[in-house]
């Protein structure tokens, strides 16, 4: 069944997630254009997230770029983008207010539509599955792993170095 899973490719389409619960760590980084001017590379700018009441409000650390404050006012839009578990992920969302001191925060109202892209073409299958490799010499035990930059049917071996035998699980 594990098997079938990583080879089965992942929707190239966006996804359009409403209402979803977003599930981020404090710090993720994330991309930032306020209102529709410069949507290109050069109108975003890097921003952490600092904090967030789910269905509320997400609060944005960002940094001090001239004339930035005067955007942020009239209930201007802000398109925010970020990676999350192997997909980019975005969505569009109404400034609230901001605050200059102790640090730039943004407050942006929650997003009601979180749209998803698969980075990946394959699924990454998270496994440990205990191995056993036979040579002519010895036998030694490990563990399958899934590959940083594996192929969709591969995986990596591996063992630690400096275990010995009768530690590792029987099989």
């Amino acid at each position: 069944m594990t098997q079938e899973m990583a080879q089965q490719p992942a929707q190239e389409k966006t996804q359009r997630m409403t209402g979803a619960k977003l599930s981020l760590e404090i710090g993720t980084r994330m991309a930032v254009s306020i209102g529709g001017q410069n949507q290109g590379p050069e109108g975003r700018i890097a921003a952490d997230l600092v904090g967030m009441a789910h269905f509320e409000y997400i609060i944005l650390r960002l940094p001090w770029v001239p004339g930035l404050r005067s955007r942020l006012v009239g209930g201007v839009s802000a398109t925010v983008r970020f990676v999350s578990n192997g997909e980019l992920c975005g969505f569009q969302s109404p400034v609230l207010t901001h605050i200059a001191k102790p640090s730039l925060l943004l407050f942006l109202t929650y997003p009601e539509v979180v749209e998803k892209l698969a980075l990946r073409q394959h699924k990454r299958v998270q496994c440990a599955l205990p191995v056993q490799f036979h040579s002519a010499w010895r036998r030694l035990r490990g563990y399958c792993r899934p590959f940083a930059r594996w192929m969709p049917h591969g995986c990596r071996c591996s063992r630690p170095a400096r275990t010995p035998h009768r530690q590792w699980p029987r099989m």
